[in-house]
């Protein structure tokens, strides 16, 4: 191997699409202009209905600069699923890093590969994961980072066993996958990303990794836009849409059966087991209020929130630590009208069992209210602990 090589060895930024051509030319430019001296594009497309191969040949043809020494198009005739496309691209790769893009989103600045190899080039990892920025449908950009900063701050550093509590007690992947990059080596030890899911490539495949031992290298540098509205994203669908975020959210709720709960059993202890069962709870959710809540009547949604109050609360203690914020104070609101009321009756009763209804009725509302602000405080000391720890660093 030659020093150059050695120096700068062999990147490949493997695009995936299906039915994406409106955001595909965006997301090539991205890479046609990055800066790293020795890359490799493959573009895999899962079986789009119109997908012109000559067309994009001739655009990375005119668009593409001396770094660029291989160029790969794949184009399946039937629709496989995320899964299948990933593997299939991970197969493809001759660099001896990977980094897989969506067509929709885009590699944050034209350094992005450089600044990804020289992390793989200063930590001994097999797997990095940075950060991506969110830009929305029609190319406004927001600066909402995903993992937050918060979350971030609670991956840095920990090991595989403590990456697997994290990502088997969460209703999300706590590593974005669009700002996620590979040694090829990896792969080698893991296998490939699970087949049996269909859309669902990357969080398995984190779980599977952390509890193999492999570490996960965490950074703070954004290395790509993350377009809000693919697959994992939160909003009212419909058709075929909703059939494949139904599938994904179903997937996500299935890892957590499969591997979360049996791991956390073995390693995690009763606390972790029951995160995890809430955090298949709250994905649950998600698919209600998704694709379902427009349909149902208000007395049903009422009664379901009911039902998974646990899953709510926990849900939003975990939104408000990851995004350094607290529980707003209108959740405690209505605990602390009832209350009043409630002791205002007891207090207007004589001795009975009004009085006494009314006043248990008056306790267990001030509790509740209590515990939201207890709830508040502890997550004022933790936020509070993780921007100390984040000066110091």
């Amino acid at each position: 191997m030659t020093d150059s090589a050695k120096q700068f060895p062999l990147v490949t930024v493997a695009v995936v699409s299906y039915e994406q051509e409106n955001d595909l030319y965006g997301c090539l430019d991205s890479v046609l202009m990055q800066d790293y001296p020795n890359l490799e594009l493959l573009l895999c497309d899962d079986g789009s209905r119109s997908f012109d191969s000559a067309k994009i040949r001739e655009y990375v043809d005119a668009h593409k600069r001396t770094n660029l020494q291989n160029f790969g198009l794949y184009h399946r005739s039937e629709n496989g699923g995320t899964v299948f496309n990933c593997n299939a691209a991970v197969s493809n790769a001759s660099g001896e890093i990977v980094k897989i893009l969506a067509a929709d989103d885009r590699l944050y600045a034209p350094d992005t590969i450089s600044l990804i190899a020289t992390q793989f080039r200063e930590h001994p990892a097999l797997i990095l994961a940075g950060r991506g920025c969110c830009y929305l449908r029609d190319g406004t950009h927001t600066e909402q980072y995903y993992p937050t900063g918060n979350e971030i701050l609670r991956m840095k550093g920990a090991d595989p066993d403590e990456m697997l509590r994290l990502l088997c007690t969460r209703p999300w992947s706590c590593i974005l996958a669009p700002a996620a990059a590979f040694r090829k080596d990896v792969f080698s030890e893991t296998g490939l990303f699970d087949t049996s899911y269909r859309y669902l490539e990357d969080w398995p495949f984190w779980i599977k990794a952390s509890a193999m031992g492999i570490p996960i290298h965490i950074c703070e540098q954004v290395f790509v836009w993350y377009r809000f509205g693919g697959v994992s994203s939160l909003q009212e669908k419909s058709g075929a849409a909703a059939t494949v975020q139904r599938t994904f959210l179903q997937e996500c709720r299935q890892v957590l059966t499969r591997e979360g709960i049996p791991r956390m059993k073995s390693t995690g202890g009763p606390w972790c087991v029951l995160q995890c069962r809430l955090s298949i709870d709250i994905l649950h959710m998600r698919e209600v209020r998704a694709l379902d809540w427009a349909g149902w009547p208000r007395f049903r949604r009422f009664r379901y929130l009911l039902e998974h109050l646990p899953a709510l609360l926990y849900q939003k203690i975990l939104g408000a630590i990851g995004n350094s914020k607290y529980l707003p104070w209108k959740f405690a609101l209505p605990f602390l009208l009832a209350g009043c009321l409630f002791a205002a009756i007891w207090a207007a009763f004589g001795p009975g069992v009004w009085k006494s209804l009314c006043g248990g009725a008056a306790i267990v509302c001030g509790a509740a209210a209590a515990g939201y602000f207890l709830a508040n405080g502890i997550l004022c000391a933790v936020n509070s602990w993780l921007r100390l720890k984040f000066d110091a660093k």
